[in-house]
C-alpha cells in the first residue's frame, strides 16, 4: 500500500498506472483504520472522498474539499488480504481486510482497513474486486510500475490521442534535426498516390519560390533537358504562334543602324533583259 502517490496535483484525478482500466466508482465512501501502526498521523480519523477499482488495486481519493495529510491511499491486490464485506443491520455496508505497505510506499508495516459505502454499491464492487483479483494472479501488472515523478501534471488543455489509423514511425526514424519548425499555416499532405522523391534528390537551391498561379505540369512525355542545359535570358519572350519552322519567309540578320529589307508584295518585280544596239 502507498499514501499520497496515486493523485494528480489539483487533487481531482487518480492517477492510474498505464496499461490498468476503471473497472468501477463509488463516491461518498468512507475510509478509517481500526487498526494501524502507531506514531503515524496519517491515518487517524475518517476520511471521505472517492473510491476506484482497477484491474490490480484499489485507490481512495480524499475530496478535495477536505483538507486531511491522507490525499490518497492506493492498495494492490497482491499486498491485501483478509477481505469480507460485511452487511450490519442499522448501518452501511463496508468492506474490511489487511493491507501490508508496499516498497517506498511512505509508510510501514500493517492495517487495517474499513471502506463503509454511503450511497450503496458495496457489493457490486466487492463482487469486482474479487474477480479482478482472481484474474491478477494470472496476469501481473506491467513492469517498470512506479509512482508519478516530481511535477506531474496532467496533458495541457487541448492536448488529444492520435487520429484513427496512426501508425509508429517506420524503423530507422529520427527527431527532426535542431532548428525544424512545424510547416507553414496551409500546408497539407501530399495527395494520393504520392511517392518519395527518386534517389540523389535535393532540395531547390535558396531563393526558390513558388510557381505563379495557373502553373500546371507538362505534358505527358515531357522530359527533363539535357545536361549543361541554361534557362534562356531575362527578358525572353516566346516567338509569336505564326512563326513555325520550316517556314520559307525569313530574314537574315543586319547591322546595327540598319533595317531590315523584303521586296514588296504588292507589285511583282521583273527584270527587262538588256537592249541591243
Amino acid at each position: 500500500m502507498a499514501v499520497n502517490q496515486s493523485h494528480t496535483e489539483n487533487r481531482r484525478k487518480a492517477y492510474i498506472p498505464y496499461g490498468e482500466s476503471i473497472l468501477n466508482q463509488c463516491n461518498d465512501v468512507d475510509l478509517s483504520f481500526p487498526e494501524h501502526p502507531s506514531g503515524s498521523s496519517l491515518f487517524h480519523g475518517t476520511k471521505r472522498g472517492t473510491l476506484l477499482l482497477t484491474s490490480y488495486r484499489v485507490i481512495f481519493m480524499t475530496s478535495h474539499s477536505i483538507s486531511d495529510p491522507m490525499l490518497s491511499f492506493m492498495m494492490p491486490f497482491d499486498l491485501m488480504s483478509n477481505c469480507s464485506l460485511e452487511q450490519p443491520l442499522f448501518a452501511p455496508i463496508y468492506i474490511q481486510g489487511t493491507v501490508q505497505a508496499a516498497p517506498d510506499g511512505g509508510w510501514e508495516g500493517q492495517a487495517t482497513f474499513k471502506l463503509s459505502f454511503r450511497k450503496g454499491g458495496a457489493i457490486k464492487f466487492f463482487q469486482l474486486m474479487m474477480k479482478a483479483a482472481s484474474a491478477a494472479r494470472y496476469a501481473p501488472p506491467p513492469t517498470g510500475y512506479a509512482p508519478p515523478p516530481a511535477g506531474y501534471a496532467p496533458p495541457p488543455a487541448g492536448y488529444a490521442p492520435p487520429p484513427a489509423r496512426y501508425a509508429p514511425p517506420p524503423t530507422g526514424y529520427a527527431p527532426p534535426p535542431a532548428g525544424y519548425a512545424p510547416p507553414p499555416a496551409g500546408y497539407a499532405p501530399p495527395p494520393a498516390g504520392y511517392e518519395a522523391p527518386p534517389p540523389g534528390y535535393a532540395p531547390p537551391p535558396a531563393g526558390y519560390a513558388l510557381p505563379p498561379a495557373g502553373y500546371e505540369a507538362p505534358p505527358p512525355g515531357y522530359e527533363a533537358p539535357p545536361p549543361g542545359y541554361e534557362a534562356p535570358p531575362l527578358g525572353y519572350e516566346a516567338p509569336p504562334s505564326g512563326n513555325r519552322t520550316g517556314s520559307h519567309s525569313f530574314v537574315a540578320a543586319q547591322p546595327d543602324g540598319y533595317a531590315a529589307s523584303l521586296p514588296s508584295t504588292s507589285s511583282p518585280q521583273h527584270h527587262s533583259p538588256p537592249s541591243k544596239n
